[in-house]
């Protein structure tokens, strides 16, 4: 005899993963639904103006920490 419980259940959450039991038996990763694929010109887009000032920033940061070293351990 099943016995009602006063509380509701939660919705089931669907995903956009589906499940696939190969025939070895072993459970598989869930596949997400196929993206498009990257395109060049973003990519170059993305790595230039994103990437590049802060490779800029260290390479001068790391010049100023080194004239800063050299000038403190000069003899008097």
């Amino acid at each position: 005899m099943a016995t009602t419980s006063s509380c509701p259940k939660p919705p089931v959450l669907h995903t956009n993963t589906f499940q696939i039991t190969p025939r070895n038996g072993y459970p598989s990763l869930p596949i997400p639904f196929p993206t498009p694929p990257l395109q060049f010109q973003l990519l170059r887009f993305q790595v230039f103006f994103f990437h590049f000032p802060f490779y800029l920033f260290g390479l001068i940061f790391n010049k100023l920490i080194k004239c800063v070293i050299t000038e403190f351990n000069k003899p008097r």
